[in-house]
């Protein structure tokens, strides 16, 4: 009688367990193919972490150290160490040459306007950053403004959804009679968004 080379308890275990890793990798990979909206507010200023489609970096405005440390180390996956955009005002940050010495950054870009695929369009300047993806709009507030401002912004332009900074509580009254879909960043926090 020959002695079996693995048993058939250990055989289909092993079976089972890949089945499973497999069926969480899709489906994970399903979930992660859409886009993600980190917003890091460290004393009402906004960082915009973003991840486009599970494959494209692009950081917005970043202003701490140690916020964008933080915001870039919780959102963005740890085998990925490339940062394929930086939008900023200046080229002559610390914190994108600090930055450049833990990843490979591809590009700091100070354009305003950015085309990434056909379908993706991010528009940038130092008050807010204007996300176009296939048909819906997003704004994203990188700082307070006075809510006349705000209104003139969201009166004319149809965005599905506008993310703001925590407003202060002489400007909030004003702010909540704007009629339009926002998400509230409040202060030393961060958020997550996921689009389709």
């Amino acid at each position: 009688m020959q002695q079996e080379i693995i048993s058939h308890r250990l055989f289909f275990t092993t079976i089972i367990v890949s089945i499973i890793v497999i069926f969480t990798f899709f489906i994970s990979n399903i979930k992660l193919k859409k886009t993600i909206i980190a917003l890091c507010n460290e004393d009402g200023k906004l960082t915009v972490y973003m991840r486009l489609d599970n494959k494209f970096d692009i950081l917005i405005n970043p202003k701490s150290q140690k916020e964008v440390l933080g915001c870039i180390g919780k959102y963005m996956p740890f085998y990925d160490r490339t940062i394929e955009m930086i939008l900023t005002d200046s080229k002559d940050s610390q914190i994108v040459s600090n930055l450049a010495t833990r990843y490979k950054v591809l590009n700091v870009d100070l354009n305003t306007d950015v085309n990434i695929f056909t379908r993706n369009k991010i528009s940038y300047d130092n008050s807010f950053v204007h996300y176009r993806n296939n048909n819906q709009n997003y704004l994203v507030l990188l700082k307070q403004i006075s809510p006349f401002q705000l209104l003139s912004k969201v009166k004319y332009d149809k965005y599905t959804l506008v993310f703001i900074p925590e407003y202060d509580s002489s400007s909030l009254s004003l702010v909540n009679k704007i009629k339009f879909n926002r998400v509230e960043v409040k202060k030393n926090s961060q958020l997550q968004y996921l689009l389709n």
